[in-house]
C-alpha cells in the first residue's frame, strides 16, 4: 500500500535577515524527487508543493535551533504542532558566525523495541531539522533520506546517535586503523562479547556494523572530517 506523507518546509534565516538560508524551493523539491527514488521499494512517497509547503522564518533564535538551546525541543514542537498531517522540517544554519546546523531527527515513541544505546535519547522531537546553507540541500545521496528515516522510527544501523562514540574520537582526534580496531573489540567486549553488539537498529536485515567512522575513511585515518 503505497504510503504518501506531505512535507512542511521552514528555512530559516536571523530576524534581521542576516544568515539566510541559500536555496531555493525549486531546489528543496528536486531534493524531494531524489529522496522518493531511495523510499520507494518500501512505497513511500514525500509530497512537496512549494506553494503551500515552503513556509520561510526570519527568527534567529530557530537559526540558532542547538539541542542544548533553553527551548529545545518546546518551541519548535509547538511550531511543528501546527501542522499536524505533515512532517515538519526546519532548515537551520546553526550556532554561530559559522555554519554548523546538520541534520537531526530523532525515531518518536511507538512503542516499539528501542536500541539499548538509545534508550536515553528523547522520544518527544516532532520535527526534522536540515542544514540551510547549500543549495543542494541533500548534499550526498540518502542525506535528506536518512534524516526522514529517523523521524519515522528507524534508529541507525550501528549504535548511538553518531558512531564517533563506538571509537570514543574526540573532535580533531586521529588514530590509526590498530587503534580503531582495538577500540571495536574493546566496546564489543564491553558490550556482551558479540557481534550484535554493533546491531544499532535490532533489525535482522542489517549487519552488525561499526559505522561510516571505521569503514569508509580513506587510508584508515579517523578525524574529524570524516
Amino acid at each position: 500500500m503505497l504510503r504518501r506523507l506531505r512535507l512542511h518546509a521552514i528555512p530559516l534565516s536571523d530576524t534581521n535577515g542576516g544568515r539566510p538560508f541559500a536555496f531555493t524551493a525549486a531546489d528543496l523539491e528536486a531534493t524531494v524527487q531524489r529522496t522518493n527514488l531511495i523510499y520507494a521499494p518500501v512505497d513511500i512517497v514525500f509530497d512537496f508543493d512549494p506553494a503551500r509547503d515552503w513556509e520561510p522564518f526570519a527568527d534567529t533564535e530557530l537559526n540558532d535551533m542547538d539541542r542544548r538551546g533553553p527551548r529545545w525541543p518546546d518551541r519548535p514542537n509547538s511550531i511543528a504542532a501546527r501542522y499536524p498531517s505533515k512532517v515538519v522540517v526546519f532548515f537551520r544554519w546553526g550556532t554561530g558566525g559559522n555554519p554548523t546546523g546538520n541534520g537531526n531527527a530523532y525515531p518518536p515513541n511507538i512503542d516499539d523495541p528501542i536500541p539499548s544505546s538509545w534508550l536515553a535519547e528523547p522520544t518527544n522531537i516532532n520535527f526534522v531539522t536540515m542544514p540551510s546553507t547549500q543549495r543542494r540541500i541533500d548534499q550526498g545521496a540518502g542525506f535528506f533520506a536518512h534524516e526522514l528515516g529517523d523521524y519515522l522510527g528507524l534508529y541507525h544501523t550501528f549504535p548511538f546517535t553518531s558512531d564517533r562514540r563506538i571509537l570514543s574520537l574526540g573532535s580533531g582526534q586521529t588514530l590509526t586503523a590498530a587503534q580503531a580496531e582495538e577500540r571495536i573489540v574493546r566496546f564489543i567486549r564491553s558490550n556482551g562479547g558479540m557481534p550484535g553488539a554493533l546491531n544499532g537498529d535490532i533489525l535482522n536485515d542489517t549487519s552488525p556494523d561499526p559505522g561510516m567512522q571505521f569503514l569508509t575513511c580513506p587510508h584508515w585515518l579517523y578525524h574529524s572530517l570524516c
